[in-house]
């Protein structure tokens, strides 16, 4: 309004006419010289002013007496008009408006007759410059409610986001980044002043983009951000930084993938005296910042001993990063391990993809299943250790790490090592620490309070009403051989659970396995006990009867199980005489 005002003021005394505009709903917006006190007021008796805005069509009126619409006006006696051209605002597609042009005298009614077409020229180019004004203001409106959407989604995300303009200096923040890097930005700060090794030189002369790179705040903060520069033209003219403190992007991280089982001695499930024995070792191991090596039959609990470790460390609070090295295919297996750079091989994410490694950063890796990691691998993974860096496949700047590494198999190590299969150097590394855990066969006491604990849980989680186990299930269950150790009870205690209608379960509802176990059972058990005396008679001629500890290195027992197997199996008679005849 103010803008019209000024204009129409200049226009009425340069063409000695005055000029009204009204809107579409009748109001005046703006009036001249004498006629100001109508604006904002409603000329709802104007037939001129509506006839425009329904017609959207120009109107002369050249003689006010004998004009047809004048002529229909109430106020036609009262009314000192003289001439009047009126001209529509249209906006895209819709009369916004009009634009009187009014003689009250008969000269100014003789000039506005004379120069009609200048003058309709004229009110061209003022409905041009209205409707641009009116597009302006539109546009005005619409970025702001743009800017209001998208200040709203920037403040509502979780990560702290900095933008940043070709010299580093941040232009904006949302309240997450002031959080996180505990920075006022109402103060003018450049990006190196809050990351101190920021690659502004690579994101703004070379137009690199960075994925999971790990940033570190001048307060000691460690981020993981990603980069991205944003382009005018062909030239870099800024970039974004979104960025998480490093241990809430391992927590999403861990939520993301169904990883958040937070595991701890008081979990795990017995009485026995061998599974309290490496209970208490696992307390001791847990404290310090030793490399672990967990070593026991598959199925034995490996990785929940690994987890309480962690958990009872002073790592804990940090990534527990847990990766199965026989479960991924060899050719995967490295860039799982340690990453990858953009562009080292096809297929790969822009930006790279960080490995786990740099994903346990400042916590505890879990490496299950070492003895399958192929040779050139156990490689890197040494040089990993010494270095205490990793670098990412296809890139040449090491990452520096803070990493403890949990390891476990179920393999015999010393034997691999013996045939070349898995280096002595990195063993030495990750196995000095070493944690034997028993088989279900030798913790036959904890066998009920398992299965007990494994009902009541599938009871919960499936929502039925079991009360236990009838007396001849129970025998069944403690006299089985179990192979696959605890997690083939807990697989045959779901299976059963499933399966049972009554309040009790019964031994029809028991795995194959187990149904068939009376025709089976003692030459089960005999096959195995054959083999535990035939393993020990090979390992005693190996490395001598007094060398325990080798031993049970060998066998991947505990001391404490080799002295019952040595109880069980052996005799002076066939110590000294025969060994030698098993090998």
């Amino acid at each position: 309004k103010d803008d019209l005002e000024q204009f129409c003021d200049v226009l009425s005394y340069n063409v000695n006419l005055d000029i009204f505009i009204i809107d579409s709903n009748m109001e005046v917006i703006t009036a001249t010289n004498d006629y100001k006190f109508y604006i904002g007021k409603i000329a709802k008796d104007s037939l001129l002013g509506n006839f425009v805005i329904k017609e959207n069509e120009k109107i002369v009126v050249d003689d006010p007496m004998f004009f047809e619409l004048c002529n229909m006006c109430p106020s036609k006696v009262l009314c000192h008009l003289e001439a009047v051209i009126g001209y529509p605002i249209s906006y895209r597609g819709r009369t916004e408006g009009v634009i009187f042009l009014v003689a009250f005298t008969r000269k100014q009614k003789l000039y506005a007759i004379i120069e009609q077409k200048k003058l309709t020229l004229l009110m061209e180019k003022l409905v041009d410059y209205i409707t641009s004004k009116i597009n302006e203001s539109h546009m005005i409106n619409k970025i702001e409610d743009l800017n209001t959407q998208l200040n709203g989604i920037i403040q509502s995300i979780d990560s702290g986001i900095v933008a940043f303009d070709k010299e580093g200096n941040i232009i904006h923040v949302n309240s997450r980044a002031e959080s996180l890097l505990k920075i006022n930005f109402m103060c003018k700060h450049n990006i190196n002043e809050i990351f101190e090794n920021f690659p502004l030189k690579e994101v703004m002369q070379d137009g690199c983009s960075f994925k999971s790179y790990k940033l570190f705040g001048n307060n000691g903060e460690t981020f993981v951000a990603d980069i991205t520069p944003f382009l005018s033209g062909d030239k870099c003219a800024g970039g974004v930084v979104t960025f998480q403190d490093i241990i809430e992007a391992h927590r999403v991280t861990k939520n993301y993938i169904g990883d958040n089982e937070d595991y701890d001695f008081d979990d795990i499930v017995g009485k026995s005296a061998v599974i309290n024995e490496a209970i208490i070792k696992a307390k001791k191991l847990a404290i310090s910042d030793l490399n672990v090596m967990i070593r026991g039959e598959s199925g034995t609990g490996k990785e929940m001993f690994a987890r309480s470790i962690h958990n009872n460390s002073p790592r804990r609070g940090k990534p527990f990063i847990p990766i199965n090295c026989a479960a991924i295919p060899e050719t995967l297996l490295e860039s799982e391990l340690f990453g990858y750079a953009e562009g080292a091989f096809t297929g790969g994410k822009r930006g790279g993809k960080p490995g786990k490694f740099e994903l346990a950063d400042g916590g505890t890796i879990f490496l299950d299943e070492i003895g399958d990691m192929p040779l050139h691998l156990q490689a890197k993974l040494l040089r990993v250790l010494e270095d205490k860096s990793v670098t990412r496949l296809g890139d040449i700047k090491p990452v520096r790490l803070d990493v403890r590494i949990i390891s476990a198999t179920n393999k015999n190590i010393e034997a691999m090592i013996a045939s070349g299969e898995f280096r002595a150097d990195l063993y030495y590394r990750i196995g000095v620490s070493q944690l034997y855990l028993p088989t279900l066969r030798e913790r036959k006491e904890d066998i009920k309070m398992l299965a007990d604990y494994f009902l009541r849980y599938y009871c919960n989680k499936l929502n039925k009403k079991i009360m236990g186990f009838k007396e001849d299930v129970m025998e069944v269950i403690m006299r089985y051989s179990y192979p696959g150790n605890i997690r083939e009870l807990q697989n045959a205690i779901q299976y059963a659970v499933v399966m049972e209608n009554s309040k009790y379960i019964t031994k029809e509802s028991l795995p194959h396995a187990f149904l068939n176990l009376n025709q089976g059972m003692s030459s089960d058990i005999k096959d195995t006990e054959t083999k535990e005396r035939d393993r020990l008679l090979k390992a005693i001629n190996i490395f001598g009867y007094q060398n325990k500890e080798q031993i049970a290195n060998y066998l991947g027992i505990s001391r404490a199980t080799l002295y019952r197997w040595i109880k069980k199996y052996m005799t002076e008679n066939n110590i000294n005489h025969g060994i030698n005849n098993v090998i």
